[in-house]
């Protein structure tokens, strides 16, 4: 598949959406009216927010991506924001109270976001706007037979796996070494990181909010080092510098969409954070560190399933009358806590542990039973393995459907709660 450019993927969809000769356009309306259960006219002009600045103070100046509008009217009809890669980040602007979620709330400007199924950030995008996925307009735009459809798939990281587990996804779930190898790598990996950049006063560092590296400023250029998933190969760990008018171009160096890539491993390049990425080479090869081959591709695969186990939770979980429920994400656990008639359940994959469980309170556990069962480490639940109910659990792994798959997870977690209320009090 070729690299992902919201930019570029931006435009087109803007040509598409304007093209009253094309039938996307009309049948992309009637859905935008469904989704967002809102009037949009006919005669609704779709604008590249850049070109097109909202001039509400809540916006600060902000540009979002497609503001769409009726010809003569100040408000817009639609706000627009546009991601086409799974881990693209959402700026401090597009997150939840942001200036676009408190602009639209202010304004009553429905707030969309087109993201890829399985976007990484997505717990970050504000929970009053309408999420749609380039999934569903990938598949109108091939019914209606347009030019479009062969440019989403060449932009956009799409995924058309129609809901089951992937290769790579099932090895996670069914190796626990490679889930705990995975984990220990990336951990070892953020510590020595996170070591090297609290050494230097001037540097202000942040953990990336999917736990793949760290974002820091060094004088006018801003970095990123750590493990890049939109990459392959020695790319794949890397020191990633942004470009700006103080960056010169550089042979040496990988370069795409605004950024410079600079190998960790496997190049003597040491453009850019010079002394960070000297110290770095050092301590690996003090320390004998070597990323597995299989790393990159495990790595990038285990932040789709973990969004897909969250997806199968959140169904399983609203589809059980009265239970109250929310997502959950903690570090690497990913997935649904919920209760029902005051007892209380974490349903989800937990990265560090390399389990995949449906957890209860140690409160709600009879002391007198809870000698047998496995204690997650250094938090207050225990974990029922969904991997020990052998027969269901096989049939979930290799389901050959999405509807498969959410049936046979349902009849797994069926089980495994059975056996977790049989320990719970009196």
């Amino acid at each position: 598949m070729s690299k992902t450019n919201s930019n570029s993927m931006t435009s087109l969809l803007i040509a598409a959406l304007n093209n009253e000769d094309l039938e996307f356009r009309s049948a992309m309306l009637k859905y935008l009216k469904e989704q967002t259960k809102t009037d949009i006219p006919e005669k609704t002009v779709f604008y590249d927010g850049t070109h097109q600045t909202l001039l509400y103070k809540e916006m600060n100046g902000k540009e979002i991506d497609i503001i769409a509008r009726e010809p003569g009217k100040r408000k817009p009809v639609l706000m627009i924001e546009v991601k086409t890669g799974l881990w693209e980040n959402l700026q401090e602007s597009q997150n939840k109270g942001g200036e676009y979620q408190k602009t639209a709330e202010k304004y009553g400007i429905p707030l969309i976001y087109i993201i890829p199924r399985y976007y990484a950030h997505e717990s970050g995008i504000p929970s009053n706007s309408k999420k749609i996925e380039w999934e569903t307009i990938l598949s109108i735009a091939r019914k209606q037979g347009t030019y479009l459809a062969a440019q989403i798939e060449n932009f956009v990281e799409i995924s058309e796996d129609e809901g089951t587990l992937t290769e790579e996804e099932r090895n996670l779930l069914t190796e626990q070494d490679v889930l705990k190898e995975v984990y220990d790598t990336k951990q070892t990996i953020l510590d020595i990181i996170s070591d090297l950049l609290k050494k230097r006063k001037e540097v202000s560092s942040q953990e990336d909010q999917y736990g793949v590296g760290w974002n820091y400023k060094y004088g006018k250029n801003s970095f990123f080092l750590g493990f890049n998933p939109w990459h392959n190969g020695e790319r794949f760990f890397s020191l990633c510098i942004q470009e700006d008018a103080s960056t010169d171009k550089d042979d040496k160096l990988y370069y795409e969409d605004g950024w410079y890539f600079v190998p960790v491993q496997g190049s003597d390049c040491v453009e850019g954070d010079e002394k960070v990425l000297t110290e770095l080479r050092k301590v690996l090869k003090e320390k004998n560190i070597v990323i597995p081959k299989r790393f990159a591709k495990s790595l990038r695969s285990f932040y789709t399933l973990k969004a897909k186990i969250a997806n199968l939770a959140a169904d399983y979980a609203k589809s059980m009358d009265g239970m109250k429920y929310s997502e959950y994400e903690a570090g690497d656990d990913k997935g649904w806590c919920f209760g029902v008639d005051g007892y209380e359940y974490f349903l989800g994959l937990s990265f560090a542990h390399s389990i995949f469980s449906l957890d209860i309170h140690q409160s709600l556990v009879d002391k007198n039973k809870s000698k047998d069962l496995q204690e997650k480490e250094n938090e207050d639940y225990y974990a029922f393995r969904l991997d020990k109910y052998t027969e269901l659990f096989n049939s979930f792994v290799n389901s050959s459907s999405g509807e498969e798959l959410q049936k046979n997870f349902n009849r797994l977690v069926d089980a495994a709660k059975k056996d977790a209320d049989s320990y719970r009090k009196a």
